[in-house]
């Protein structure tokens, strides 16, 4: 009975894997797609502004 025990944990890990593959690699839609354009979008216009400076660095 163990024998069963142990061939099942790597089974059920494999079946895990592939469902978390399979769900994380599907094709998002087009509103997740721009949500994440316009986020990239944010995030570049962010990195472009200059840091605001320290009032002790004078």
């Amino acid at each position: 009975m163990a024998i069963l025990l142990w061939l099942a944990i790597p089974i059920v890990a494999a079946i895990g894997a592939a469902t978390w593959v399979s769900t994380r690699g599907r094709a998002a839609s087009p509103e997740e797609q721009q949500r994440g354009i316009s986020e990239m979008q944010r995030f570049q216009e962010a990195m472009l502004r200059p840091l605001p400076r320290r009032e002790d660095e004078d």
